[in-house]
């Protein structure tokens, strides 16, 4: 059977020749050519008697002809024209000139891939071995590659036009066509390979020049990480966050922190609110993201520090390594302390968002405004200090709130009003410290709730009423300070429950009426302290009971009778006044059981009698104040044993006889007052021993002779009173030496001549004190 060809004219330019790369092809009878197989061109005489390519174009007119070329001289052209073979495409292949559609035929010869596109352009071409010399020659003029354009495996050469196959019929042989290439397509496709590597080029180039800074700049970077005392919480960067990436900061931070329903577009740029976002998002090296958990403890640490005019405590270290920063092992922020770190500010609503804080101390700093009242709804905060410093305004209700709360610690500041009701639903509370603030009104009868407290502070404040069923219940106070205050009416007896109190301190109030005995049932008690106030009648004797008493105050009260003997009990009594009072009789002896006492004042009472000699077993006594009383006869010599003596006031009692020259052995004292009493003789020359002296009066007695010249070589002195006596003679120069001297009086005596310039005298002695 003849076999039928169909063929394609090439248009009327003449393309370079080039070389036909084969597919591998498959014949009917099931052999396959080799792989690579590049088939050039071989002599063959058609029908026509023209040259045709060996196996490019057969038919049945020249099959024979081309039969009779040596097998040999055949295998030998093809063999030398073998190059790489693709796998073939499926059978029938062909490419039409419209649709492109593919059929299933035998083929031998070249595929050419479906990116060629139209236009073919029909016609009969028969090539010549030296047509396809040419092509091929014309090829490698151009230097073309076979990797110059690679689809799906085969090479096309760019603006080269291809010649296609055509299926045949004939199962040993293939016909081969020229087609006419896509030039543009190819030219596209070219761009986009240049664009690619391109690309590709400058992502190495821009690796590399990190990679190479990366290293220049790592010692920097390792030096930064040494100073870290451990990693930052979270992810740190050395790139800068993203405007996106700061818009969702801000966004969560407005949303989750921002208190009061404000935003960041209704705040001032110099707001400290703004300025801790613009350090978060700008300045902050820890580079935190909208996603990390500590974004928003990190913030209220830097609000605070901007807010606190304290911009150094800042740092980019993990905030919990921030000076009086502290965190649980979850490195959540639990305890915020900063104590006299002269921060200066208000506090900000934020703080509250500390959610997990148990302990907030901020104590004698500067702060001022009002307590924001979203701290009083911190459900895990535990502990507040902030003494001493201006916070104003009154103690909301909502304080109630706080119900881990066990210390709240406000004093020294500004705050006014009454207590709210509220503080009685603080079950937990222990320590409740209010003292040096303006709060005024009576005390919440519900404080009897708070039965875990064993410190209650209100001192120096503006409180008035009585204490009597407020205090009832709170049987585990340790300390009550109530002093200066409007507190009146009687102290309860129910006092006498509060088994474990320690110190009760109610001086400077407006309590009357006498001293319950049940007092004496506090045997813990430590420090009575009742001055300045209206209590009358006698000192109950179960006050003896108070075995561990060292501070008894009773000064400025209207205190009558004797003083209880049974006081002497209190072996470990170091300070006692009960001054200003109207105590009668004489001093008990069993105050010689007072080994540890350091002072004694009984100055302004009634007291008559001689002192006991009893106080010279006092070795512990610095101060001796018996001042305005009526005590008479001689100073007890026993006296000379105090040598750590440094204050002895005894004027203005009945004392007799001379002033006795063991005084000057008492060589510690800075205050010696013998004045209105009945001293006669001279003063002592041993009292010239006496070199810690600064305040001296022997005046109002009835002293003869000539004022000493030792007198000038006290040289601390500040205080010299000489007048009411019977000194003669003139004034010695050397007391002129004693520049300190700032009060003298010498009036009414029997002196002659003149003082020193040097001497500010004062002759009315309206200095006198």
């Amino acid at each position: 059977m003849e076999a039928t060809v169909e063929t394609f004219d090439i248009e009327d330019r003449d393309p370079p020749p080039v070389p036909f790369r084969l597919q591998s092809s498959v014949f009917e009878d099931g052999q396959k050519s080799k792989q690579n197989e590049v088939i050039e061109p071989v002599d063959c005489v058609g029908s026509d008697g023209q040259p045709v390519p060996l196996m490019m174009t057969v038919d049945a007119t020249i099959t024979e002809k081309c039969s009779k070329v040596d097998a040999t001289e055949r295998a030998e052209a093809e063999q030398s024209a073998i190059s790489t073979l693709r796998p073939t495409p499926p059978a029938n292949a062909i490419y039409h000139t419209q649709d492109h559609e593919l059929r299933n035929q035998h083929v031998v010869g070249q595929v050419i891939d479906n990116f060629l596109s139209p236009p073919i352009i029909q016609g009969t071409s028969n090539l010549s071995r030296s047509d396809l010399n040419m092509m091929s020659d014309s090829l490698s003029h151009e230097g073309l590659q076979e990797e110059e354009e690679m689809e799906n495996g085969i090479l096309i050469p760019e603006a080269v036009p291809v010649r296609a196959i055509a299926p045949v019929e004939n199962p040993n042989v293939g016909v081969a066509q020229l087609v006419e290439p896509d030039h543009s397509t190819m030219s596209l496709k070219k761009c986009h390979a240049l664009v690619i590597s391109a690309l590709i080029a400058a992502t190495v180039i821009a690796l590399g020049l990190v990679i190479y800074y990366t290293r220049q700049n790592s010692s920097a970077i390792e030096s930064l990480e040494e100073s870290l005392p451990f990693p930052p919480s979270l992810r740190p960067s050395f790139f800068p966050l993203s405007s996106q990436r700061s818009l969702s900061i801000r966004y969560k931070i407005e949303k989750n922190v921002l208190q009061r329903n404000v935003t960041f577009d209704e705040i001032e740029a110099t707001d400290s609110r703004v300025l801790a976002l613009n350090w978060i998002t700008d300045k902050d090296q820890a580079k935190l993201l909208e996603t990390d958990t500590n974004l928003f403890q990190r913030y209220i640490l830097v609000l605070l520090a901007f807010d606190f005019s304290n911009p150094g405590w800042l740092s980019f270290s993990n905030e919990c390594n921030w000076v009086g920063v502290e965190c649980n092992i979850h490195g959540h922020v639990v305890k915020l302390e900063s104590i006299g770190e002269d921060l200066d500010g208000t506090m900000p609503p934020e703080i509250a968002k500390l959610q997990y804080l148990q302990m907030l101390s901020l104590i004698d700093n500067s702060l001022y405004g009002t307590l924001p009242s979203e701290i009083f709804d911190m459900k895990y905060v535990s502990e507040i200090h902030l003494d001493k410093n201006n916070f104003t305004s009154t103690l909301p209700s909502r304080i109630g709130n706080l119900k881990e709360l066990t210390v709240l610690s406000l004093q020294w500041n500004e705050f006014t009003g009454p207590l709210p009701s509220e503080l009685g639903y603080l079950n937990k509370l222990t320590y409740l410290d209010l003292k040096s603030n303006f709060f005024s009104g009576t005390l919440p009868s519900e404080l009897s709730n708070l039965k875990e407290l064993t410190d209650l502070l209100l001192s120096v404040n503006e409180f008035t009423g009585t204490i009597q069923s407020e205090l009832r219940n709170l049987n585990k106070l340790v300390h009550l300070r109530l002093n200066r205050n409007q507190f009146s009416g009687t102290l309860p007896t129910e006092i006498g429950n509060m088994s474990n109190l320690m110190h009760l301190v109610l001086w400077n109030n407006k309590f009357e009426g006498t001293l319950p005995s049940e007092l004496g049932n506090l045997n813990m008690l430590q420090t009575l302290d009742l001055d300045s106030n209206d209590f009358t009648g006698t000192l109950p004797s179960e006050l003896g009971n108070l075995a561990n008493l060292t501070v008894l105050f009773l000064y400025d009260n209207k205190f009558s009778g004797t003083f209880p003997s049974e006081l002497g009990n209190l072996k470990k009594m170091s300070a006692l006044i009960a001054s200003q009072n109207q105590f009668t009789g004489t001093l008990p002896t069993e105050i010689g059981n007072w080994k540890e006492v350091y002072f004694i004042r009984f100055n302004e009472n009634q007291f008559t009698g001689t002192l006991p000699t009893e106080l010279g077993g006092l070795y512990m006594l610095e101060e001796l104040y018996v001042f305005t009383n009526q005590f008479s006869s001689t100073i007890p010599s026993e006296l000379q044993n105090l040598t750590i003596l440094k204050a002895l006031s005894i004027y203005s009692n009945q004392f007799t006889g001379t002033l006795p020259s063991w005084i000057g052995a008492l060589t510690n004292l800075s205050t010696l007052y013998v004045s209105a009493n009945q001293f006669t003789g001279t003063l002592p020359s041993e009292l010239g021993h006496l070199k810690e002296l600064t305040r001296f009066g022997v005046d109002l007695n009835k002293f003869t002779g000539t004022i000493p010249s030792w007198i000038g070589d006290l040289k601390n002195l500040t205080i010299l009173w000489l007048d009411g006596n019977q000194f003669t003679g003139t004034f010695p120069s050397e007391i002129g030496n004693n520049l300190d001297l700032k009060d003298f009086c010498i009036r009414n005596n029997n002196l002659t001549g003149s003082l020193p310039a040097e001497i500010q005298t004062d002759w009315d002695c309206s200095l006198k004190v």
